[in-house]
């Protein structure tokens, strides 16, 4: 049975995005530094070392996960040699601030439905969406496949 890795992370407090990033980067660091370091007349096999890493339990910040895979591993040493710390560092979302299922167009279509009949459904304004959206009344599609057989 795998060991339980301990962490030094506070998963749970509230941080900053750039503290965030810095505190996956420095578990990553940590997990990634025996295989940056490796000596095989020290160490032995760098294969068997990564797979004795990704075989144990870890707490890993801002994440429910457990383990991390011997691909994972790679990429993070790889990513060191090429980068330094900062590519440790998880990358900003590219969407960060904007609508990622739906469009602004859809979702205002959607609560205009919902205010011109309070006890309309939600698969019912669903519906109307999907007949929009194929009538070309909306520009963007709505992100997901309805029945319209019921």
């Amino acid at each position: 049975m795998p060991k339980k890795a301990q962490s030094q992370s506070t998963a749970s407090a509230p941080t900053t995005d750039e503290a965030w990033r810095i505190e996956v980067a420095l578990f990553r660091y940590t997990l990634a530094l025996p295989l940056i370091q490796h000596d095989p007349k020290r160490d032995g096999s760098k294969k068997a070392l990564r797979n004795n890493i990704a075989a144990m339990e870890y707490d890993i910040p801002h994440s429910r996960r457990r383990k991390v895979s011997v691909f994972t591993l790679r990429r993070w040493e790889k990513a060191f040699l090429k980068g330094g710390f900062e590519a440790l560092k998880p990358k900003p979302r590219s969407d960060k601030g904007s609508c990622r299922a739906l469009s602004i167009e859809t979702l205002d279509r959607a609560e205009t439905l919902k205010r011109e009949q309070p006890l309309r459904s939600a698969r019912s304004i669903i519906r109307i969406l999907f007949l929009d959206t194929c009538a070309g009344y909306l520009t963007h599609p709505c992100g997901f496949y309805v029945q319209t057989s019921e």
